[in-house]
């Protein structure tokens, strides 16, 4: 807008210019007698100097405005960089390329082959021959720090749903996680495949990682980056059993699904217990839809990753860039979607589980920000404070679609607990 008026200002201008020429060649042109041509002298210069003066009146004006439109655009950019670590944006476009995407020097792995230095490749556009070589399944990738009591009901729920394996990073600095597996029964130790991922600040180049492995392997059609505090719900089980027939149902066109958050709060629990986490919170509030997304995508597509909310990828082959869709094909720009569509699947999210659990996070961070960057964050507040913030919202709705999942799929696990 500032450079079309500025256009604008000038060809007024100009337009002044050309009158001012054209009145001064007539009176050069004229011969006309002392007396008419001192008065003739006299009506140009009065003319002139009024036409200046509102030319220059003008040029303040434009100026003026163009003075505010810079000071807004500067604004917006002080505060979009101000905010980048709030918003979990960064100011690096964190991309793989395939050629050289991170690898972790560390490695466990159970039922599958070591990855040590994986090749370049170069990616094609997605054809019905390479869909045919990639294997029809879902995958998880995910990374923990200190979050291994949760583990198992998350395992078990997913691969219930139908999710072939779990690609799980280990962000802590003494692998915990190797222990841990070591000590779980064999089928789990079949599902989850365990690397060591140290590190600040380490989730997104995981993520890339882990996206890269999946796609050189083609062992895997759809990838998701969801953490341990997030179920992937499909509200008609009847309709998709399980979570490839959801995603068989998507057109072939559509790279990636964008899913909204369901929040749970903390349903009056003050302290941890050794239980299901889909057990013990099965109460929410009755608009707790949020406009928060995560994202599943088609393994062969390129990706560039703002962040774990924000995925854009592309056909390597072509120039366009695709933004996931919801189920129902609206498209999602950035990491949120207004739509808030959750009929057919949603994701719920327990935020903050427990007042214990929720100010645990202060005590070890996380692996998208430092610990040093959680000091901030309102649930490190004190416990009165944080515990006013949690019953803002009275949470009435009883939602156990996630337990009873697992109640019929995974009797043997939930009857520890009944």
């Amino acid at each position: 807008m500032v450079s079309e008026e500025s256009s604008n200002n000038n060809k007024d201008v100009e337009s002044t210019a050309a009158r001012l020429t054209s009145h001064e060649k007539a009176s050069a042109a004229s011969t006309p007698s002392r007396e008419n041509a001192s008065a003739s002298t006299t009506t140009t210069t009065t003319t002139t100097t009024t036409t200046t003066a509102a030319q220059e009146e003008r040029l303040h004006k434009m100026s003026g405005v163009m003075g505010v439109y810079a000071a807004v655009i500067l604004g917006s950019l002080f505060f979009i960089y101000s905010m980048k670590d709030v918003l979990g944006y960064t100011t690096q476009d964190y991309t793989s390329g395939f050629a050289n995407y991170v690898t972790s020097p560390y490695q466990y792995n159970t039922a599958i082959e070591t990855v040590t230095s994986p090749a370049a490749t170069t990616a094609a556009t997605i054809n019905k021959e390479e869909e045919e070589e990639i294997h029809h399944s879902a995958a998880m990738c995910v990374i923990q720090k200190s979050t291994l009591k949760y583990f198992e009901e998350w395992i078990l729920y997913h691969h219930a749903l139908g999710f072939e394996k779990i690609y799980l990073y280990d962000n802590s600095d003494d692998f915990e996680v190797q222990d841990w597996i070591g000590k779980q029964s064999q089928f789990i130790q079949d599902i989850v495949n365990v690397t060591h991922w140290p590190g600040v600040k380490q989730q997104v180049k995981a993520y890339l990682n882990c996206w890269g492995r999946i796609r050189d392997a083609k062992s895997h059609a759809w990838i998701s980056f969801f953490d341990v505090d997030e179920f992937v719900v499909i509200k008609d089980v009847k309709k998709y059993p399980k979570i490839m027939d959801l995603l068989d149902s998507l057109p072939d066109h559509q790279y990636g699904l964008a899913i909204n958050w369901i929040n749970f709060g903390y349903n009056g629990h003050l302290k941890y217990e050794d239980k299901p986490v889909t057990l013990r919170f099965q109460n929410r509030a009755v608009n707790e839809t949020s406009f928060v997304v995560k994202s599943m995508v088609r393994s062969q597509v390129s990706p560039k990753m703002k962040n774990p909310h924000w995925i854009k990828y592309k056909l390597t082959k072509t120039k366009s860039v695709y933004m996931s869709r919801d189920s129902r094909g609206n498209v999602v720009q950035g990491p949120s979607n207004e739509k808030q569509e959750v009929r057919d699947i949603a994701l719920y999210h327990y935020i903050s589980k427990s007042l214990e659990e929720y100010k645990d996070r202060c005590n070890r961070g996380d692996v998208l920000r430092g610990q040093a960057d959680w000091a901030t964050m309102p649930w490190c507040e004190s416990d009165e404070k944080v515990l006013a913030m949690l019953k803002v919202r009275e949470e009435p709705v009883f939602d156990d679609r996630p337990w009873k999942l697992l109640q019929e799929r995974v009797p043997e696990y939930t009857k520890r607990y009944t």
